[in-house]
């Protein structure tokens, strides 16, 4: 009676999961992070998990997660953040959305097709502003409270946006302002004033230290060169569901018979010449290497070679023919130990 009751109540967890869109999956993370489903359920954050519409998250002083958007984006959440998915829909149709919402903390976005095709489907709303994008690499930071000289650390609360690539436009109910590569605006929490241009980053995103960081640059590049493959791939999925009608891309459907498109093993390699090294994982708990954004765990197989050493800073593949290869990271990539915390 009692397996009988907890498989039921799996069932029920799975329905609640997947009758909303899924959003993303983690694809990494360290130190401590939570996330809360529309039923009040709260889960500790692992590397893998699923995020669906709805779901809110918050990373502790010593936590940092980075989800991958099924339309292809990346969402990295600093320490100290808390987030939520307010509306999402990728099924590659003219109705795709994706509204998020940043309570306090940083949080950098790199846009995946849904902004790059239709720049009014993205938002992001804080505190104090509402950041709309044209395609584009961003950062928002929304700081909360004050100390006793009206500031938190030096910064004033409010909302900054800093942009990496493409531009931003912060808007709030006393004006807007355009936001370029390498420049920060600032919109005030206690002052009725519109968008201000700073001649300098805020003291926040100097002083803080980001612990895997190194992990985007690299995984912005795979997603963005697998971009169309996996617009292509979502748009099929969608259409080929046993009795959906459904016209470019745009009636919802359970995602439970959808293949995930955010999993490493479904962003396919062809198109990659050579297997590239990304990361390595070596803890006690965990052995693996992400070669070509998939994760390969030692012993197991990446195409038809096997993973037989994981290095420091290489990894050695053997062939079918017995022939070996090595590959070494590429010096702009860091290696990601896996923290303790997450043994598997």
């Amino acid at each position: 009676m009692r397996k009988l009751l907890a498989f039921l109540a799996g069932l029920l967890l799975c329905h609640a999961a997947y009758s909303a869109q899924l959003f993303g999956t983690v694809d990494a993370v360290t130190g401590s992070a939570t996330m809360s489903d529309k039923a009040g359920g709260m889960y500790n954050v692992r590397r893998g998990q699923k995020i669906f519409e709805g779901y809110s998250i918050n990373t502790a002083a010593n936590g940092e997660m980075h989800i991958v958007t099924v339309d292809g984006g990346l969402i990295a959440l600093r320490a100290s953040t808390s987030f939520r998915v307010d509306e999402y829909k990728a099924n590659g149709g003219t109705s795709d959305k994706i509204f998020m919402s940043l309570f306090k903390g940083a949080a950098r976005s790199i846009t995946g097709w849904i902004g790059k095709r239709n720049a009014a489907a993205y938002r992001i709303t804080t505190p104090t502003a509402t950041i709309g994008i044209r395609g584009t690499d961003h950062e928002t930071i929304v700081i909360d409270k004050s100390d006793k000289t009206g500031k938190s650390n030096g910064d004033e609360p409010g909302t900054y946006d800093t942009v990496k690539e493409g531009g931003t436009v912060i808007k709030t109910p006393h004006g807007e302002a355009e936001v370029r590569p390498g420049k920060f605006v600032f919109a005030p929490k206690d002052r009725a004033v519109a968008p201000i241009l700073l001649a300098g980053p805020p003291k926040f995103y100097v002083t803080r230290r980001l612990k895997i960081e190194g992990r985007v640059e690299p995984r912005k590049e795979y997603l963005q060169k697998h971009m169309d493959q996996m617009l292509g791939d979502r748009i099929k999925q969608v259409k080929d569901m046993p009795g959906e009608q459904v016209q470019d891309g745009d009636q919802q459907i359970g995602d439970e018979a959808l293949k995930d498109p955010t999993k490493p093993g479904n962003l396919k390699e062809q198109g990659a010449p050579t297997p590239v090294l990304q990361a390595v994982y070596l803890s006690p708990g965990r052995t693996a290497a992400i070669i070509n954004g998939r994760e390969v765990k030692l012993g197991e197989k990446f195409g038809e070679a096997k993973l037989i050493k994981v290095q420091d800073s290489e990894v050695t593949l053997r062939n079918p023919d017995g022939t070996e290869e090595t590959l070494k990271m590429n010096p702009a990539i860091e290696k990601t130990p896996a923290p303790p915390s997450h043994k598997k």
